[in-house]
């Protein structure tokens, strides 16, 4: 006898085949518990919503959106769908998240579409059916807008509204159409109602809501691919801007200032990402403190004469950007002053009413014309309704 077993019983020997089927179905079990959490997670894309960085895989999840982004420096580091921009305006700014992969949320059409000069056919901003010429066809394609200023605006082209830039074309950014500054509805014109500058302050500007827009002088940028031709995604102050090439010998000199002025609004100078020379804002960057001490003697950012930002209100938080016609941006603030013509039907201006800051005067873009508080005898364009003006983007405080 065995201590196990009885009389005439050999030892028993484990069943190996057993413990090894065994031992395979205890290692699947296991494998599948292990491997289960993984393959039951499908990983997030760009721009869908997430909760953890995880849910992202190499990705992240943005903590302002919610969405799946990475980090990018041009447009071939996000993948086919999404486009390298900034999520948010304040993305763009010094210290800001910087350009990320953000999901496009438009469509291009073949023929039509965004960036289609319609200047021919150009509506009036307040009856579409007032076009410039009744025998033009409209270019732009279903669903778009033929945007202009005017009705025969040489400018105008084909876009849509828009909320945020990954609604627009890489090419393009969500710029708010603006006029001049504004204390109520009625003192806009066309279909322009009185809105906040932003920031916080007393600012406010006659708005026709925000529009894809070309990106040109000092719209914000991540490669020079983003800007329109001839311009390079330059940086300054920690910003990168689109600036128009120049030349610093003069063969390709940057827009002149008016005769007159006391400085230069913008200097050729090196773009700082490699791409040459660009035209940068004097203050040395596009929007911020003034270049001009004198009118900015202790309120900062935003003040009258600081540059700012074509389509970005919040660059002047206590009035409205003026867009030069020589391309020179500054902040301002609305203004009156009686004015009258003298012997020679020239109008003057009773500088013992204006109400502009020392060293400033209230003026018009254009003249002949007169103030806001008009006396005598008018030329026809008072307050502001110069046919070649049509936004109104007169009387305000000009150095």
């Amino acid at each position: 006898m065995t201590a196990t077993g009885r009389a005439g019983d050999e030892p028993r020997m484990p069943n190996r085949s057993g413990v090894r089927k065994a031992a395979a179905v205890l290692l699947s079990i296991g494998l599948a518990a292990g491997l289960g959490a993984c393959s039951s997670q499908v990983l997030k894309k760009i721009g869908e919503a997430c909760t953890i960085g995880g849910d992202c895989g190499s990705g992240i999840c943005s903590t302002a959106d919610k969405v799946c982004t990475r980090p990018c420096a041009k447009q071939l580091d996000c993948p086919v769908g999404s486009n390298c921009g900034y999520a948010h305006p304040a993305d763009a700014l010094k210290g800001g998240y910087g350009p990320s992969c953000v999901k496009a949320l438009y469509t291009n059409p073949a023929t039509g579409g965004y960036g289609t000069s319609c200047g021919g056919y150009s509506p009036d901003p307040n009856d579409a059916t007032n076009v410039c010429d009744a025998t033009a066809a409209n270019p732009c394609a279903d669903g778009f807008t033929c945007l202009g200023s005017a009705r025969c605006d040489a400018n105008a082209l084909c876009t849509k509204a828009c909320k945020v830039d990954a609604e627009c074309p890489s090419n393009f950014y969500c710029a708010t159409e603006t006029a001049s500054g504004c204390t109520v509805d009625g003192d806009c014109k066309n279909d322009y109602t009185c809105q906040s500058s932003g920031g916080g302050r007393a600012g406010k500007v006659c708005t026709r809501g925000a529009w894809c827009k070309p990106r040109a002088q000092c719209a914000p940028c991540v490669s020079t691919d983003d800007c329109e031709t001839g311009f390079v995604c330059a940086i300054a102050n920690g910003e990168r801007y689109c600036g128009k090439k120049c030349d610093p010998a003069g063969a390709q000199p940057c827009p002149e200032a008016p005769l007159g002025t006391h400085n230069n609004f913008m200097n050729c100078v090196d773009s700082g990402t490699g791409g040459g020379a660009v035209c940068q804002p004097a203050q040395g960057a596009c929007h911020g403190k003034s270049a001009f001490p004198d009118f900015d003697t202790s309120v900062g950012q935003g003040a009258i004469c600081s540059w700012c930002r074509a389509g970005i209100p919040s660059d002047c938080p206590d009035g409205f950007c003026v867009v030069g016609q020589t391309e020179e941006n500054f902040c301002s603030v609305r203004c009156t002053v009686t004015t009258m013509l003298n012997a020679q039907g020239q109008p003057t201006f009773d500088t013992t009413t204006d109400t502009c800051p020392t060293n400033l005067h209230c003026l018009l873009t254009k003249l002949p014309a007169c103030g806001k508080n008009c006396t005598g005898p008018s030329t026809g364009f008072c307050n502001g309704d110069d046919p070649a003006d049509p936004a109104g983007q007169a009387v305000t405080c000009f150095p």
